[in-house]
């Protein structure tokens, strides 16, 4: 039986290692003002965050952090199929890991799969902290899975979420594919 000491030493141990990977990610998206990234740079502090986890288990109460964070730095080397499995892990957490849904749906958004995309955020829709952008990236997905109806509505409401996304749209290149549908183009002209 191992002393509480011993646990208690693996637990600060376990956070330490984290927060390192953690600030390693956080390196890795740096405010927009500043640019993008090298993608040498990018890789080399992702693969950092990535030997900071190795051995890491998830501890009881991690919540799917330790495997979130795998997948992010795994997405932050464009190596979406490789983070996939982390992210499926976060995300299936009870209760859900919201920000590795996200991840996991953008993820499947650059593999072109659209309906794993939609299937990965609409178990998490009404997540309050994260409901606004949450609602946004369903509208994107299901654009881009040309499907419109389903699109509007799930703009919409992230318009009255958070009106800030009517601005956004103009510039949105996921609604290309529905930007002359009837319902776009009415949801567009509503004067707020």
């Amino acid at each position: 039986m191992r002393s509480e000491l011993a646990y208690s030493v693996e637990r600060q141990h376990h956070r330490r290692q984290v927060r390192e990977a953690e600030g390693y990610l956080a390196l890795i998206s740096p405010p927009a003002r500043w640019g993008t990234l090298d993608p040498t740079i990018r890789n080399r502090l992702a693969r950092r965050a990535l030997n900071r986890l190795e051995g890491l288990s998830g501890l009881s109460g991690d919540g799917g952090q330790v495997d979130y964070l795998r997948g992010r730095a795994y997405c932050a080397m464009r190596s979406y199929p490789a983070a996939i499995p982390y992210l499926e892990i976060a995300a299936g957490q009870d209760p859900p890991h919201v920000q590795a849904s996200i991840s996991l749906g953008r993820c499947y958004k650059r593999l072109d799969r659209m309906d794993l995309a939609i299937s990965a955020l609409e178990p998490v829709v009404g997540a309050e902290s994260h409901q606004g952008i949450v609602l946004y990236n369903l509208a994107c997905y299901w654009s881009l899975a040309n499907q419109p109806e389903q699109a509007v509505h799930y703009l919409a409401k992230a318009i009255d979420f958070r009106p800030s996304y009517r601005q956004a749209i103009a510039d949105e290149q996921d609604f290309e594919p529905i930007r002359r549908h009837p319902a776009f183009i009415s949801l567009m002209t509503v004067v707020i």
